[in-house]
């Protein structure tokens, strides 16, 4: 479904950013082709109900919480959130899905690997959460729609966070809307701030 709705415009993969900029790939498509493109592929989602994980860390608390326990492993924010992400994939495996570990394939970046395998590596080593978490790998977004869906839902969702913060009334953005609508369900399980400083101290037994 998700390939359809791009063959109908020529363009091969989604990426959230250079399409709604009209760059790229989307360069020859007007601002209502753009627009079109977002909605329909926010139905494609809608349509087959995934469950999103969807995380924020702002900045200027990230000082604050790199040096809280066990933390001193992060070197992004990205870190901080990808450890929430797999807290809550885990919990979402023991809540709703038996418990059967969850295969992770996230977006290629390269900058962030090394230390994103690390904080894994500790999780699925540790007694609580490992269980739940079955392998890490990375893939090519422009070659795997579900990567490309989970580009579009998160980016809509900061476009969104980060204009009710300007303005609380601001109009909520389509694909938002029909999202919302559709009630596509996203985890929202609370953050164990102090779990890693418990798997460090486990793998330093």
């Amino acid at each position: 479904d998700w390939m359809q709705r791009l063959s109908n415009l020529e363009v091969p993969y989604f990426h959230a950013s250079e399409c709604d900029a009209g760059m790229g790939i989307y360069r020859s498509l007007s601002r209502e082709m753009r627009n079109a493109l977002f909605d329909g592929l926010s139905r494609v989602i809608t349509d087959h109900n995934p469950m999103g994980v969807n995380v924020a860390l702002r900045r200027s608390h990230w000082e604050r919480f790199r040096h809280s326990a066990g933390h001193e492993l992060y070197e992004d924010p990205y870190h901080g959130c990808f450890e929430f992400c797999l807290q809550q994939i885990a919990q979402w495996s023991r809540d709703s899905a038996d418990g059967e570990p969850v295969a992770l394939i996230l977006a290629e970046q390269k900058q962030f690997a090394e230390k994103t395998v690390e904080i894994f590596t500790l999780y699925q080593k540790s007694q609580r959460w490992g269980k739940y978490l079955a392998s890490i790998s990375y893939g090519i977004p422009r070659q795997l729609p579900g990567l490309q869906a989970a580009d579009l839902l998160v980016y809509e969702k900061n476009r969104h966070e980060n204009a009710r913060l300007e303005q609380p009334d601001a109009d909520i953005r389509p694909a938002i809307e029909i999202m919302g609508a559709a009630d596509v369900q996203q985890l929202d399980y609370p953050f164990d701030e102090a779990a890693l400083a418990q798997i460090l101290s486990e793998d330093n037994k």
